[in-house]
């Protein structure tokens, strides 16, 4: 993980605005328990302004509602939250996206 991140962080710096434009990051949850310890989460705040959209996946309710309070307080970005439909299980995330 540590090494695909640190290669992305590597483009980055050769790659121009329209190629920039065009860049997604799809994450899962067991990556996102690494991105988002202490340490690594101004790495992951860094990569996500980069992309055009970023896709959490196979995610529990709290790192989804993680990532959407890093996102708007680090970035003041629009985020979107979708959870499965339960209503317990996603409140955490879905109340983070509101406020």
């Amino acid at each position: 993980m540590l090494y695909q991140v640190l290669h992305f962080e590597h483009n980055i710096k050769f790659a121009t605005a329209s190629e920039r434009a065009a860049w997604g990051l799809v994450i899962d949850g067991p990556s996102l328990n690494y991105m988002l310890q202490p340490g690594n989460v101004s790495l992951f705040i860094e990569l996500t302004q980069y992309c055009n959209s970023v896709l959490v996946c196979r995610a529990t309710p709290a790192q989804k509602s993680a990532v959407v309070m890093c996102v708007k307080i680090k970035l003041n970005r629009l985020t979107l939250a979708i959870g499965r439909g339960f209503w317990f299980g996603c409140f955490s995330m879905l109340k983070s996206d509101f406020d």
